[in-house]
């Protein structure tokens, strides 16, 4: 009767270590809350606005991809000693949501991240610009208007009512009453592309749709031009950043121009579309 009872007691403790085996209990994380980051500028006339629209983190630790995530977000650490955690900031590809990407010309923030599971470690992430950006061009409106008209029944024009403008004194207005229907306008001023990442950021806030459009000039003379992003009405001021690499890696030209089109969708009386801190950054 005894033996019996030990083989029972025997039996029972090797099934709860089989258990444990089988389901070994789960390390506890520590969590990281990213809510935004702060972007900062030395040099404002070189590098134009420092609003920027980093809404997701791709986060590191120990030079490991955790994820990336959009914010605010809290990030699981999993790890059992402390290490370094980077956090590169992510933006909107081409104004489509389900498009993130690290931007390439925001500079990574790194932090020592203690072994603490289960607590929680707020960071704000600090960026800035690669010192290697190249700025090719900029419009912010303050001293003039680089865009003419091509075709159409209106262009754009500088707006100095402070209800239009996004910040500073000014920003670009297409606007439109019935019966104007099309605008179809190009930047002026020129730039220079290379074959690396190349894109083109701008805020805007408009009623109507509009489209981004490059142009390129050859140097055996002619030009060749596509729209290449489109977006939708936003009642708010909003900001995107659109790859250009692409475009200029396929179509290698002397120079590069920036175009916009808008047209009056049919029953409306009138539309607009504003623009502000055009710049195209590159390597």
């Amino acid at each position: 009767m005894r033996l019996s009872k030990a083989i029972v007691i025997s039996f029972f403790l090797g099934f709860i270590a089989s258990c444990n085996l089988i389901n070994p209990s789960e390390p506890i994380p520590t969590y990281v809350q990213i809510d935004s980051f702060q972007f900062k500028t030395s040099n404002p006339v070189l590098t134009g606005t420092a609003r920027q629209k980093i809404n997701s983190a791709f986060v590191y630790f120990d030079n490991q991809l955790i994820g990336a995530y959009e914010l605010p977000a809290r990030v699981p650490i999993i790890s059992t000693k402390t290490g370094l955690l980077k956090v590169a900031p992510g933006v909107i590809l081409n104004g489509l949501n389900g498009l993130q990407l690290a931007y390439p010309f925001f500079k990574t923030d790194t932090v020592s991240l203690a072994y603490q599971p289960g607590t929680i470690k707020k960071i704000t992430p600090s960026s800035s610009y690669y010192s290697a950006t190249l700025f090719k061009w900029q419009e912010d409106f303050e001293g003039g208007n680089t865009f003419t008209s091509i075709t159409g029944d209106t262009t754009l024009n500088r707006t100095l009512n402070s209800s239009e403008v996004f910040e500073g004194g000014a920003s670009g207005k297409l606007y439109f009453k019935a019966p104007q229907q099309t605008a179809q306008v190009i930047s002026t001023a020129t730039f220079t592309l290379p074959v690396t990442a190349s894109y083109l950021e701008l805020h805007y806030k408009n009623t109507i749709d509009f489209q981004v459009g490059i142009q390129v000039s050859y140097d055996q003379g002619g030009v060749y031009y596509e729209y290449i992003s489109g977006f939708k009405p936003k009642s708010e001021w909003n900001k995107v950043y659109i790859d250009l690499q692409k475009f200029a890696s396929n179509n290698r030209g002397l120079n590069y121009r920036i175009m916009i089109r808008a047209d009056l969708p049919s029953g409306m009386s009138s539309g607009y579309v504003l623009f502000d801190n055009f710049k195209v950054v590159s390597y």
